[in-house]
């Protein structure tokens, strides 16, 4: 882009040593041109499709909405104990199971264990062997059962999809794509490995991701199936507009000064389309610096910020035991007492083995415990003086110091995805601070929050998202700012690409 350096010589020439000044101005100024000429699409298409994915988010389908469809667990289909189950699928190291549950799927009960080396696998409750692959019939009466309306058509086993390409879709691949009889084109994805429904799309939602989310995210297929390389593209393309928007930043602050100091009439020097981009870029340039940093930030990996998981250590120190025993204390008897639940889970909190039944909704969820007598009782949650106890023996001996329920509204639980209802802060006096946050409902370890993840907090979800407590709370404030914010955004990249390319033109033809 064109900066007319008659000014800056009246200025920068006063003294011999101006030149060197003049030389590193001019420097920058071509960086942050052919940078701009570089990623001004990329930059505009980010502003663009984050307006989109602010409307309609990438789908995804989580418990709770994944609970309402699936079938409820009859007593009659529980023959097998689960401790036989978790041995059988144990890994062939002898490394202990991660997560255990017990579902329904198409009229037989599965236990569903997730092995410390990251394999899932599937073990028939009534038959205690390894589930077989599930095949496209199966596959069709699941999704058919789930969305409650027939089958159009399928497709599958397959390993990855548009839809599927996110690590959390890694464990239970390959699946089947089942083709609804619905207006709305819903699109059912079911693990062949484990039977569960783990994905649902609509049309609209494939649609508008597709300029959307998709875009946004640098998400294809091809480049997002491996992790490494689409983290490299993003990272380096997000450092990039980093550098473009500090330089444009400096470039235009530094041309208003000059402007100031010679008395020019009106706030730039420039004219035409120029004079709109330097107008733009001193109002939006902070705000594309922001947006475009804490995306980059976000793919730190754990690298400047805690990840929010809890370390090994503490985290099976809170559990107090092994799932392998937890299953000992759930035999086949017990669990056939347990009514109505659509999945049950193995835990346990501070030593005591804890069974989870869900229903339908989350209300529907329930604490299971054996007592001394052996009979089984239920709770609507964990107690807190329990959790207390496990956390304080699970990081000893740093001293616990507060305790606090958490507020729906609280500043720590995001738009996109809020801290459970039933949540509990448990704060630690150590060299991090940390939270160790959890869900009194299940007794999970929802995250453990130190210094860096709480600063991670508003420099990446706070910037990135415009996810600010006080926003939030002001209804359709914050989409108006956000689209104020991305529109002035993508004009600004808009008239750099115009402007880059016009100098690349004009560069070309004097070749």
């Amino acid at each position: 882009m064109p900066y007319p350096l008659a000014p800056a010589r009246t200025l920068f020439y006063k003294r011999r040593s101006s030149q060197q000044k003049l030389r590193h101005y001019i420097a920058m100024a071509r960086v942050h041109r052919w940078l701009g000429i570089a990623l001004c699409v990329v930059v505009a298409l980010w502003f663009l499709t984050g307006s989109v994915l602010s409307f309609v988010p990438f789908p995804l389908l989580d418990r709770s909405q994944r609970l309402v469809g699936s079938a409820v667990i009859e007593p009659a289909m529980i023959r097998i104990a689960p401790s036989v189950a978790l041995a059988r699928a144990a890994a062939p190291d002898g490394r202990l199971v991660q997560r255990a549950r017990l579902v329904a799927v198409d009229g037989e009960a599965r236990y569903v264990v997730v092995r410390a080396d990251g394999g899932v696998v599937a073990v028939s409750a009534m038959t205690g062997q390894a589930s077989m692959p599930l095949d496209r019939a199966g596959a069709e009466r699941i999704a058919s059962a789930f969305a409650g309306a027939p089958v159009l058509r399928s497709e599958g086993p397959f390993t990855i999809d548009q839809w599927t390409v996110h690590g959390g879709y890694v464990a239970a691949r390959p699946y089947h794509r089942v083709r609804m009889a619905d207006e709305a084109a819903t699109d059912i994805y079911v693990s062949a490995r484990t039977g569960e429904v783990a994905q649902r799309t609509r049309r609209a939602e494939r649609a508008w991701n597709y300029v959307g989310a998709v875009v946004h995210w640098i998400n294809p297929v091809v480049l997002r199936q491996d992790y490494v390389l689409w983290r490299r593209v993003v990272w380096t393309l997000a450092l990039g507009g980093i550098v473009l928007a500090m330089l444009g930043l400096w470039l235009g602050a530094r041309r208003w000064l000059q402007a100031r100091q010679l008395r020019r009439a009106g706030f730039s020097p420039f004219r035409g389309l120029l004079r709109w981009h330097h107008a733009l870029g001193l109002g939006a340039g902070l705000l594309l610096l922001g947006w475009v940093g804490s995306g980059w930030l976000s793919l730190d990996n754990g690298q400047m910020f805690s990840t929010g998981e809890a370390p090994a250590k503490p985290r099976a120190a809170y559990h107090g035991m092994t799932l392998e025993r937890v299953a000992e204390a759930f035999p086949v008897d017990v669990l056939q007492q347990v009514h109505a639940a659509r999945e049950l889970e193995f835990t346990a909190v501070g030593g005591t083995p804890l069974l989870i039944a869900r229903g339908a909704t989350p209300g529907d969820t329930r604490v299971w415990r054996v007592d001394a007598g052996g009979a089984l009782r239920s709770a609507a949650a964990v107690p807190v003086e329990q959790l207390a106890v496990a956390v304080a023996r699970a990081w000893a001996p740093t001293p616990l110091i507060r305790e606090v329920r958490v507020a729906a509204d609280d500043a720590y639980s995001l738009r996109i995805a809020p801290l459970p209802a039933n949540t509990w802060r448990f704060m630690l006096d150590d060299a991090a601070a940390n939270w160790v946050q959890i869900d009194a409902t299940d007794g999970s370890i929802v995250s453990v929050l130190d210094r860096s993840g709480r600063v991670r907090r508003w420099l990446v979800e706070g910037l990135h998202t415009f996810d600010f407590p006080w926003l939030n709370r002001a209804g359709s404030l914050w989409h108006v700012l956000l689209l104020i914010g991305t529109a002035s955004g993508f004009v600004l990249s808009c008239t750099g690409a115009v402007l880059g390319f016009r100098r690349l033109r004009r560069a070309t033809g004097r070749l």
